[in-house]
């Protein structure tokens, strides 16, 4: 029975190792083939990412061409353009200054025409300063708001008077009396245009025999807020023409 064992024993060795072996290079090549596949991946990405930088690449020059040849059509319409709307002006140059070649003749025609245009705008400075002047005074609504917020609190009695034969200065100290009145200041307008004294903007007179002090501080400050020049003038009674005889403060609207 011993030397019956002995052969199975052996055959069954055998089989295991033919086994393990047939299982150990199935492994191997199974191993090198899936490494082969890895590479030949590698290798087809590599191709890929190539292929397709350089498509883009080429993708990018076509798109950059396009657009420098559009660009080129675009500018050469401009310049047609320029040179239609130039034409009209060569002609000018050409007939003005006859002797000189057609960039010259331009040049000289463009700075004809700065010339031109400096002494328009100084005329039309001119003429603005001359609007102002004889376009008559008026009082905004915020100059209106800003007297009537300071001139409401405290109230002394004022005479208001203008330049005489000055109808603008007349125009200007009515609007000045409506404000003051409407803060409830015993207000007394003459529109007999009594001051004689040359001056410009809003006059707060005072004498001496009749000085308010304290409304003489509240009328500068309130003109000043509101942005309207006034100055404070101290004359001789006897130059101020028609005057009333109760004690006041009093205010002349000069020239403008």
């Amino acid at each position: 029975m011993k030397k019956s064992k002995k052969p199975m024993e052996i055959v069954f060795w055998c089989t295991l190792i033919s086994l393990s072996f047939a299982f150990i290079g199935g492994i191997l090549i199974a191993w090198a083939k899936l490494k082969q596949d890895r590479s030949s991946s590698d290798k087809s990405d590599k191709i890929l990412n190539f292929s397709t930088e350089n498509s883009k690449s080429l993708e990018k020059i076509g798109v950059k061409t396009d657009t420098s040849l559009s660009e080129i059509l675009l500018l050469k319409n401009q310049i047609s353009e320029l040179n239609n709307q130039l034409k009209p002006f060569k002609n000018i140059a050409k007939s003005k200054y006859p002797n000189l070649n057609e960039n010259e003749g331009l040049i000289k025609l463009q700075n004809h025409i700065f010339e031109i245009e400096r002494k328009t705008v100084q005329l039309q400075e001119k003429a603005t300063e001359l609007e102002n002047k004889v376009k008559p005074r008026e009082l905004s609504e915020d100059q209106k708001s800003l007297l009537y917020s300071s001139l409401k609190e405290k109230r002394f009695p004022i005479f208001i008077s203008s330049k005489m034969m000055d109808t603008e200065s007349l125009h200007f100290a009515e609007q000045i009396y409506n404000v003051i009145e409407k803060a409830r200041w015993p207000a007394f307008l003459s529109k007999a245009m009594t001051s004689i004294i040359d001056f410009e903007g809003v006059g707060i007179f005072s004498f001496p025999d009749n000085n308010f002090p304290e409304a003489e501080n509240i009328l500068l400050k309130a003109f000043e807020k509101a942005q309207i020049k006034v100055q404070k003038v101290t004359v001789p009674r006897n130059k101020m023409g028609e005057f009333p005889a109760t004690p006041c403060i009093v205010l002349v609207v000069g020239g403008k």
